[in-house]
């Protein structure tokens, strides 16, 4: 019902990736007055369907208490289609007249901006010509121009706009698509093209100006040493391309990539608070056939600081390649196997650790003081010999000189094979001892069934420590109890401590926009889009050079940044190590070992690495 909600939500409130938007139940302005006993003037409004108190009051310019006391009895959670209400004709300070044009418009008494914008006879004059816009937090003067199909400047010059800026809550008259502009007006057209970039790469080219190499060689050391530089008068567009299928109906609508947006609308809207001005192109792989050369074709991606998604290895090596020419960023959100297209992209951002980098460090961590313990298991199902991570453990256990058992057994021999288990374990009363045993499978029956196993041999006698993959986080069919009961250690890309004060504030501030709580993918959304705005908004077009310089503790993720080569792309090797304690508490540690950072904001800290040539390097191998 959550994801139901949060979808409907995004419906009403998100155009930019939808071809149709949600119209309301409209209301209208009545026409009848009626004179009350007390001598004041009052509207009759007849009670349309799918009215509400809220969108009446608005239309109006007022609040619902002012319409509440104006009818006394009237019910506010039950008012009735076709029943008449009063709605009182002026606010105060305002003149009959006045409050006549601006609520024709849907104007509100607060809206001085747009009083002082115009005279009450251009209101009068333009408010039966032109579509009223009241701009949403998210909208900027572009994607309020695509909405209508007019040109930005037709928009400036009608509002008699002196900047391109909008903010959120003004109103803007929509011209219609024959709108002149009156050669008598000067427009700065050319600047603010430039500046925005609008149709063109001009965002990225450097511009009359600009410093020398020399001086730009001094610019980066200093931004570096402050990281405050930026440029506060750009606006930085970046893209998201998925399959949402949004237009296909709630039914058939992708509603995890729904949630995975909705994270990154909310990044966005931190950003633009923090001073950040952001351009968005949502993009709906569902509108253009699922073929993302036809999103390509569209150009609409082309002016692009960086590009989000898709989620599938197979069209982000196609885009990696059409942005690689265009020197566009692809970030990879989703696919743990995308990231050997970072190999040959410089371009390329693999945001998900590889299952090899995971893995690896899985492997460390069990073979990890061996001369404290004197028997190392692993155990896996019968059938799956090639089972990558069995391979990846034996090689690298043969390679290090550890001797290991191994067992493997059907999941219908589970209850008999326990003897053959503990036969490959010992007995010690040594404090230092341990048997530590890795379960090499993905397959939550056999999951289950294996660490049942492990509970028993415990019960037996046996010290055990116990490892497993990162999938087990996810799995619902297994006794939680027995991961803390065993102590059971993982290492995942993604976890969230609820106990944050960072998570916390996200939490609130999610159900506040979109009246439904995040899940997994809403976390991962706003993880990505905060990081790489941040360092985007913080070193401008610079900024993918410092991705291995700059390591965050993020909502869900960490992010640690390294290439392999001086030409290829960049490689997430962050990783959280938790540890499920026999208190039922959850121990997490950050990848490089360090603890959890509880800073205040929602992103994280930055971290800056001395020398990340010396950090792990970078695994292709996927």
């Amino acid at each position: 019902m959550k994801k139901i909600t949060a979808l409907l939500i995004l419906l009403l409130s998100c155009p930019c990736i939808y071809g149709q938007d949600f119209i309301p139940a409209e209301v209208e302005i009545s026409t009848e007055k009626v004179k009350l006993p007390d001598g004041r003037i009052m509207y009759a409004h007849r009670i349309e369907k799918g009215q509400t108190l809220f969108s009446i009051a608005k239309k109006y310019g007022l609040k619902v208490d002012d319409i509440l006391a104006s009818n006394p009895g009237l019910d506010s959670e039950n008012i009735k289609t076709g029943s008449i209400i009063y709605i009182p004709s002026s606010k105060s300070g305002m003149t009959s007249s006045d409050n006549a044009v601006m609520l024709s418009e849907g104007i509100t008494a607060q809206d001085s901006e747009y009083n002082s914008r115009f005279t009450k006879g251009e209101r009068e004059a333009k408010k039966t010509k032109y579509k009223k816009h009241r701009v949403k937090w998210y909208e900027d003067i572009y994607s309020i121009a695509k909405k209508y199909d007019v040109s930005v400047e037709s928009i400036v010059h009608l509002n008699r706009l002196s900047t391109v800026e909008v903010k959120k809550k003004d109103i803007l008259l929509i011209p219609d698509k024959n709108y002149k502009i009156e050669d008598t007006y000067q427009i700065k057209t050319d600047s603010f093209i430039k500046t925005e970039g609008i149709g063109d790469d001009t965002e990225r080219t450097e511009q009359a100006g600009q410093p020398s190499e020399t001086e730009k060689t001094d610019e980066k050391k200093a931004r570096k040493a402050s990281k405050t530089v930026f440029d506060k008068n750009k606006t930085y567009k970046f893209s998201v391309i998925m399959p949402f299928n949004a237009n296909a109906g709630k039914e058939f609508a992708n509603i995890n990539f729904l949630d995975f947006y909705s994270g990154i609308l909310l990044a966005a809207k931190d950003m633009k608070e923090s001073g950040m001005k952001i351009r968005l192109e949502a993009l709906d792989m569902g509108d253009y056939g699922n073929s993302i050369e036809s999103i390509i074709e569209s150009g609409k991606i082309d002016d692009s600081y960086f590009i989000i998604g898709p989620p599938d290895r197979n069209n982000l090596k196609k885009l990696a390649t059409y942005c690689n020419g265009k020197k566009i960023a692809v970030v990879s959100p989703m696919d743990a196997n995308a990231a050997f297209l970072a190999h040959e992209n410089p371009f390329f951002v693999q945001m998900v650790p590889s299952n090899y980098s995971i893995n690896r460090k899985i492997i460390e961590n069990f073979a990890q003081a061996a001369d404290t313990c004197t028997s190392h298991l692993i155990i896996y199902e019968k059938g799956y010999d090639n089972f990558p991570m069995l391979a990846e453990a034996s090689e690298y256990l043969t390679k290090t000189g550890i001797a290991f058992e191994t067992v493997q057994y059907g999941i219908l021999e589970g209850r008999e094979i326990l003897p053959e288990i503990m036969s490959k374990m010992k007995i010690s009363d040594s404090v230092s001892f341990s048997n530590k045993v890795l379960i090499a499978s993905e397959n939550q029956a056999f999951v289950s069934d294996a660490v049942r196993n492990m509970e028993l041999a415990e019960i037996e006698g046996y010290d055990i420590e116990l490892f497993g993959l990162a999938k087990w986080k996810g799995y619902e069919n297994i006794d939680l109890n027995l991961y803390h009961k065993l102590e059971l250690k993982l290492v995942v890309p993604y976890d969230i401590d609820y106990g944050n004060q960072r998570t916390d504030r996200f939490v609130k501030d999610y159900r506040a926009l979109f009246n439904a709580d995040p899940t997994p993918y809403s976390f991962q959304g706003y993880d990505i889009a905060s990081y790489m705005l941040e360092l985007l908004f913080k070193y401008d077009k610079d900024y993918l050079e410092e991705l291995p310089y700059v390591e965050k503790t993020l909502l869900q993720s960490n992010v640690r940044f390294t290439k392999c080569h001086e030409n290829c792309g960049y490689v997430n090797h962050a990783y959280k190590e938790i540890e499920y304690m026999p208190d039922y508490s959850v121990i997490e540690k950050t990848g490089d070992n360090r603890q959890h950072d509880s800073s205040e904001n929602h992103a994280g800290n930055d971290k800056t690495i001395i020398n990340p040539s010396k950090s792990e390097p970078g695994i292709m191998a996927d």
